[in-house]
């Protein structure tokens, strides 16, 4: 999370290059086509195809007189008649594998006058299938002011995962230039032309024996049938995470289950059962002992793994399971890393499958909870229990009989881990058509404990803001959210109320009819919807504001900063404009703009605080989860801000917005106010089901320097104020008005 913008810029961008044999040759910048205006490989990331054009502040160019050697540099210069400036970033793709331990990146840089609020340097990331693995953007020893001529080098571990290495440079800063010429990429010290490369792991099965559907149809589930396929999930997926020839991908394992299914559904006594079970893990293969497998590191461990479901299977299978617990896989596994911000996993979607078949739905199911099992940092603060899951919804999985009710019923088994960050993401139209696809032009929030109307998008007369809402076609508030919330994951109330309060107003019709009741009484109308694409999902809710007003004052006493919109170009203005305030107000009642967190607290702090500790998956024992040294924030400043930091928070305040007020708690005049967040801190793990379902959980754990718990339970607010539909109704903040009256007071 502290990563600089060009994670997320870089991240949707993919780029083929034809042949190897390109590799290298123009990583020094001669390959350029003047009538296109083109680097051959190259792309920046102020535009996805031509290297000489201006776009987001920046100009990224050839330069044939300031060089190393050859005929061009690549230049990259901040331009003075920008209004604003993100970055600017040159970029080359390399989507092949190498066999290796480090990756280098060698080059030349040579720098003029970069402001020293930013910075310039080289960066390279490498990917996995599902995300980031590693990345070094020189951010921890930038490149300031004027600089001659100098090779700098960024070293890497090269994970046996990656699939794709980004590489270039960058330019950070609201004005400077940057050169960069030469560079040149190792692999284990020798040139990328040159490498090993890694032969790419194919499933020896085919791909199309079960494209068709998987073949498993349960007539009928009966108690010992559930308790047979309860073992049967909880053994695929330990094998899928522990045993060598899963992890080197020896198997289709998806296939495996379904080959196994048949055989193993047919038989009617607990000794056959896990005879079957015994001699199907022996036709893996023999696994080799493994001496590194006793865990006698002195580590600091914040989750252990539960197996404990292990001893409660007959003395036999016990032996062979724990056989292959004590020499599990220590190396790369097919279907899981372990990245930078937390698991990455490789799973196949099925997405030929709008509802698939029993067997494709019970793979979901065991999918799903045997990576909550083994690779959710916070599995230990759900508050239910995890085993629970499986008979309880197997019969729901199994029992859907239509697209739309399996869809339920993984939404309802998503929201049992409480976790903000998981739902079911993405414009699938199966859902869309489930919960309409018009929408009533207000914008509601739970206030009080009632719905209430926050925003008006249109012409509405019968309604006010302020008018609270009882009804909706027939049915009342309180019964719609009794019979839906289980399918609004959130890791607390707030954020599920902030979340129904989004999609309650949803219809398929183009009427609604709402009971309102205000100062007037109560009364029955009938509202015109809009469809989805029409609505305007911004404002409303205090949540964002233009560029031009993210930071200003008040009034001569009172600064002003809303992240919503921040722009960290324009911080150094705004803390001038300060100088003289009796306090600032930062708002995070929003997700950040732009990533502030060190800019934000270098000027708040006098020097370098720690405010974060991680959690981060044991790769050599899933289920572990391992603790981190904490993180600093802040430097060294002589004339830190004296005045007060109110920062405002509430339920829209969720991940990096958490993250961020952390930070600013390191200031001793920070008081946070406003009420409970969202409790989801983190970076995501991606997660595909079947059936082309998109989900994500937290993938690493966030707690303070002393180890206080931000999942579920959040930032909590030294003040705890919430706004009233009387202050709604009168158009106030009052949020905004506390906090005014704390700095004046």
């Amino acid at each position: 999370m502290k990563l600089k913008r060009i994670l997320i810029v870089l991240s949707s961008f993919v780029i083929s290059i034809p042949s190897l044999a390109q590799y290298g040759q123009n990583l020094d910048f001669e390959d350029y086509d003047k009538r296109s205006k083109t680097f051959s490989g190259w792309t920046t990331s102020t535009n996805r195809q031509y290297i000489g054009l201006t776009n987001l502040g920046y100009t990224v160019s050839p330069d044939s007189h300031t060089k190393v050697k050859g005929r061009y540099a690549l230049r990259i210069e901040a331009d003075s008649n920008a209004t604003s400036h993100t970055f600017g970033s040159a970029m080359y793709i390399i989507s092949t594998s190498f066999e290796g331990k480090r990756i280098q990146l060698k080059g030349f840089i040579k720098t003029q006058d970069v402001d020293t609020s930013g910075y310039a340097g080289l960066w390279m990331r490498l990917d996995g299938a599902s995300g980031m693995i590693a990345f070094d953007n020189m951010e921890n020893r930038p490149i300031k002011g004027t600089n001659d001529w100098k090779e700098y080098t960024i070293d890497l571990p090269l994970s046996g995962n990656t699939r794709r290495i980004l590489l270039g440079g960058l330019l950070d800063a609201p004005s400077g230039k940057v050169w960069i010429d030469n560079l040149t990429l190792l692999i284990d010290g020798v040139e990328v032309s040159k490498a090993k490369i890694k032969e790419p792991k194919v499933l020896r099965e085919p791909s199309n024996e079960f494209s068709n559907g998987s073949g498993i149809e349960i007539t009928q589930l009966t108690p010992q049938r559930l308790k047979d396929l309860i073992l049967l999930g909880k053994v695929w997926g330990f094998l899928k995470y522990h045993h060598p020839a899963i992890a080197e991908a020896r198997y289709n394992w998806d296939s495996e289950l379904f080959k196994i299914m048949p055989s193993y559904l047919s038989v009617h006594d607990s000794i056959a059962r896990d005879q079957l079970l015994i001699d199907w893990i022996a036709k893996l293969g023999p696994v080799s002992n493994c001496t590194d497998c006793n865990d006698d590191r002195k580590v600091e461990v914040k989750q252990k793994p539960d197996v404990s479901w292990i001893d409660r299977t007959s003395p036999s299978l016990q032996v062979t399971l724990n056989y292959i617990l004590n020499n599990r896989n220590l190396s790369d596994n097919y279907y899981v890393s372990i990245g930078r911000s937390g698991p990455l996993f490789l799973e196949s979607p099925y997405s030929q499958f709008r509802y698939p078949d029993d067997g494709y739905r019970i793979l979901a199911l065991f999918r799903y909870w045997n990576i909550i099992q083994y690779y959710f940092p916070y599995k230990y603060a759900i508050g239910e229990d995890w085993n629970a899951m499986l008979p309880q919804f197997l019969p729901k999985v199994i029992q859907a009989e239509n697209a739309v009710q399996y869809r339920l019923a993984m939404l309802e088994l998503i929201g049992n881990i409480h976790d903000t960050h998981a739902n079911l993401w993405g414009r699938d139209t199966v859902m869309i058509n489930y919960k309409g696809q018009y929408i009533a032009p207000i914008k509601t929030r739970f206030v009080q404990d009632k719905l209430v109307v926050s925003d008006i998008s249109a012409a509405e007369p019968e309604i006010r803001i302020g008018d609270i809402i009882t009804t909706i076609d027939q049915i009342p508030v309180d019964e719609y959210i009794k019979n839906n919330s289980k399918y609004f994951p959130a890791s607390n109330l707030d954020a599920q109320r902030r979340n129904i309060s989004r999609d309650i107003l949803r219809t398929k019709n183009r009427t609604l009819d709402l009971t309102i009741q205000n100062d007037k009484g109560t009364s029955q109308i009938k509202i015109a919807t809009i469809h989805m694409d029409d609505y305007d999902h911004s404002g409303g809710d205090y949540a964002w504001s233009s560029a031009e007003n993210c930071c200003y004052l008040l009034n001569p006493d009172v600064g002003y900063i809303n992240l919503g919109s921040i722009k960290a170009s324009l911080l150094p203005d705004a803390f001038k404009s300060f100088t003289s305030t009796k306090g600032i107000i930062v708002d995070i009642r929003n997700y950040p703009n732009e990533t502030v967190v060190n800019e934000l607290t270098n000027y708040l702090t006098d020097n370098a605080k720690p405010f974060v500790r991680f959690s981060f998956p044991d790769a050599g024992r899933p289920g572990q989860f391992l603790m981190r040294p904490g993180i600093d924030v802040g430097k060294p400043n002589k004339d830190p801000y004296k005045g007060k930091v109110i920062v405002l928070v509430n339920e829209l305040t969720q991940s990096n917005a958490e993250f961020t007020t952390m930070a600013l708690q390191t200031s001793p005049n920070v008081t946070v106010i406003g009420s409970t967040t969202a409790g989801a801190d983190g970076d995501i793990a991606r997660i595909t089901l079947p059936g082309n379902l998109l989900t994500m959980i937290s993938g690493l754990g966030v707690y303070y320097p002393d180890g206080r718990e931000t999942q579920r339970i959040g930032i909590i607010p030294d003040i705890v104020v919430k706004p009233t539909i009387q202050g709604i109704r009168e158009n106030r903040d009052e949020l905004l008005e506390k906090a005014q009256s704390i700095i004046l007071r």
